[in-house]
């Protein structure tokens, strides 16, 4: 009975389906030391109780909470919105205004020759000027990805600003460039 609880819990306990031959190998020493009685109850459920824990550190690290996009994804999604712009400049801001390029967190923003936003999926924000745009504490962060926005170059901009959703601003960094006439940036939330 102790044996079949120690599968079964094992076994219900396996997070992703590479790990289940280690915790299959497990469980089936936990069972055999049973049988054998060599190990007390007490331990039996120790043992159980630590291939748990183990089980949950290792699930939890497979899906670690919210669906934040990373630095890489950030990069990634610009470099794709700078190949989009050259292919269709006009298509690709009406996809960024829809909210059709976006995945997690992460969606790209753009201005225009006169600082006015361009493409933003708010439509809040794209009535706003992103040249005079300045976060919570007052830096001039619109004003600084104008500033360092080459063609063919990706420059980053530090700033405070609250996540999709959310009031409270956190750390962000925008990755920018330039494409054509058009100042744009993807920026990801620094994890606290």
């Amino acid at each position: 009975m102790l044996a079949f609880f120690a599968l079964f819990a094992a076994a219900l306990s396996v997070g992703a389906a590479e790990a289940r031959p280690a915790f299959a190998q497990d469980a089936l020493r936990i069972a055999a030391v049973v049988n054998d009685d060599v190990i007390s109850i007490h331990d039996l459920a120790m043992r159980v109780a630590l291939l748990l824990a183990t089980t949950a550190v290792y699930a939890g690290s497979m899906n670690p909470g919210p669906d934040y996009g990373t630095s890489e994804e950030a990069k990634t999604m610009l470099e794709s919105t700078v190949a989009q712009m050259k292919a269709d400049k006009e298509g690709t801001i009406q996809k960024i205004n829809n909210g059709e390029i976006k995945d997690k967190d992460l969606y790209p923003y753009c201005g225009g020759p006169d600082g006015m936003v361009t493409a933003h999926p708010d439509p809040k924000v794209r009535a706003m000027s992103l040249k005079d745009l300045k976060d919570k504490k007052g830096k001039a962060f619109g004003q600084e990805l104008y500033e360092k926005a080459e063609e063919g170059e990706v420059a980053e901009v530090e700033y405070m600003w609250p996540r999709p959703g959310e009031e409270e601003p956190v750390q962000k960094v925008a990755y920018v460039t330039k494409v054509d006439d058009q100042v744009c940036a993807v920026g990801y939330y620094k994890e606290e």
